[in-house]
């Protein structure tokens, strides 16, 4: 252990009590050179603990999960929550020469249990035994509190299994305020169950948004202190430095990083995906960008988020602008039609016609304009390709209602080429719906300019109008594939 005076002590106590044990190494860093995380952080521990017996921590990091029967152990860490690109095998700052491509691995007990002990770690050694049995603790004496706080609360904590430190966790967060490395542990292990997000996503992710000013309307760094602790988070290039000196030196007086760069100096690549996702939706909020810029940035990120059954879309509004929120994809928006529809237009034409019905299910739930937009693309390209295919002609000043028309009468689904009332009834309300679709598009969609107090679309408009149009697409290519057939000798 370092001998510190008892004034740098009391900083160094101070910082890890009010910012956590990332806070603490900063300030143990003003004073001691220390460049190996490992040891740093738990000097860092060693410094804010105040009890009499001695007895050292055991290393505090982040650690993988691995299960043995029904127990936690505990193995050699990889990446830090608070610092995702510093590698403690690598003695010092230095950046991972091969990042993890998989969702971050989620947080051990034991590493739970240490942060609770450092959540507790302001109460009055007196108040301790009161306070752990409002949490549901084991009871105790002030004299075990005076002892070791810290050896008090673990004690109490060891034979608890990890959901009921879970509750204990939250319960802590609730009555003692924020704690970011407590928070992270706690979201992180209820995201053991469930789809995850993969590193890979993540850092995809932070690639799309380099086209984009991150902060928008709002100053980056009061951005990103809204989620992540950058004024106590270690500096990747200077051993007194944090990572708020470094945002400020490399993007706001200078432009020498990207936003990708940016996302990995906070620890966007290895934090909860809560966090994660509460980043990426503040970057779309309207009070970040306006309406065009939004747009733009959920057309870019959606893709990317989809691969893992993600996506950003509306869930409210602020003053009339959308509000995005991210979402599992596939539960909510996907339809068993999806999957039949795309394989019949990949098969038909694997470039424009799969294409724009691939814009349309992206659109759907995030972009319902744009959805319209694309809803009615891909009914006149599939139209025209009929058209073609069957030597048939058309003008590029045909509107949808007459290119369908076109290819209808191609295909012999035209109403007034059938005798049967039922038959003329169906086609004709075919050809009704293709209208209504065009007309929508007209009135709805981003295709033209509207006034400001123009009906907007919401998802489950644009839902109606994709899937109608996916339908009648396959009618069509259906019919069309069923003819050649037919004809082939």
């Amino acid at each position: 252990m370092f001998m510190a005076s008892q004034q740098e002590a009391a900083a160094i106590q101070k910082a890890f009590h009010e910012g956590g044990e990332w806070a603490a190494v900063v300030e143990l860093r003003r004073v001691f050179r220390i460049d190996d995380n490992a040891c740093a952080l738990d000097e860092a521990h060693l410094q804010a603990e105040d009890n009499a017996s001695g007895q050292r921590p055991s290393a505090y990091h982040p650690l993988a999960l691995e299960f043995a029967g029904d127990e936690l152990e505990r193995v050699p860490w990889h990446v830090s929550v608070a610092a995702p690109d510093l590698v403690a095998s690598g003695g010092g700052a230095g950046v991972s020469d091969e990042p993890m491509m998989s969702a971050p691995a989620p947080l051990p007990a034991s590493r739970l249990r240490d942060l609770i002990a450092d959540a507790l770690h302001s109460v009055k050694s007196y108040q301790l035994p009161g306070a752990c049995e409002r949490l549901g603790l084991a009871p105790g004496t002030e004299d075990d509190a005076f002892r070791s706080k810290r050896v008090y609360v673990l004690t109490r904590l060891e034979r608890l299994p990890p959901a009921s430190l879970v509750a204990v966790a939250q319960q802590v967060l609730s009555e003692y305020g924020a704690n970011f490395d407590l928070q992270e542990a706690v979201d992180t292990m209820a995201e053991t169950v469930g789809r995850r997000v993969s590193e890979l996503t993540r850092r995809n992710i932070g690639r799309a948004l380099n086209r984009f000013d991150l902060g928008g309307h709002v100053p980056l760094l009061d951005l990103i202190r809204d989620h992540f602790p950058i004024d106590v988070m270690r500096s990747q290039t200077s051993a007194l430095d944090t990572v708020a000196d470094d945002l400020d030196r490399y993007t706001v007086r200078n432009s020498d990083w990207e936003n990708d760069q940016v996302l990995g100096a906070v620890g966007a690549y290895a934090c909860s995906q809560r966090r994660f996702f509460a980043f990426i939706e503040a970057v779309a909020h309207p009070r970040t960008r306006d309406e065009r810029q939004q747009r733009a940035l959920v057309d870019a990120l959606n893709p990317v988020l989809e691969r893992d059954g993600f996506a950003l879309m509306p869930t409210g509004q602020v003053s009339g602008y959308s509000v995005f929120t991210v979402k599992e994809r596939a539960s909510a928006h996907q339809t068993p039609a999806d999957t039949a529809i795309s394989a019949a237009l990949a098969a038909f034409d694997e470039a424009s016609v799969h294409d724009a019905w691939r814009k349309a299910l992206e659109r759907r739930a995030s972009h319902p304009e744009g959805a319209i937009t694309s809803a009615r693309t891909l009914l006149e390209t599939v139209c025209k390709h009929i058209i073609e295919d069957a030597g048939g002609t058309y003008t590029e000043s045909d509107e949808l209602p007459k290119l369908y028309r076109t290819a209808a009468t191609h295909l012999n689904l035209a109403p007034d080429q059938h005798t049967e009332e039922v038959f003329k009834t169906i086609l004709g309300n075919c050809q009704s719906i293709v209208n209504s679709l065009g007309s929508v598009r007209n009135k709805l969609s981003d295709a033209h300019g509207r006034g400001r107090k123009a009906a907007r679309p919401l998802p489950r408009h644009a839902e109606l109008a994709v899937n109608l149009a996916g339908t009648m697409a396959t009618f069509l290519v259906s019919t069309w594939r069923a003819r050649q057939a037919s004809t082939k000798p």
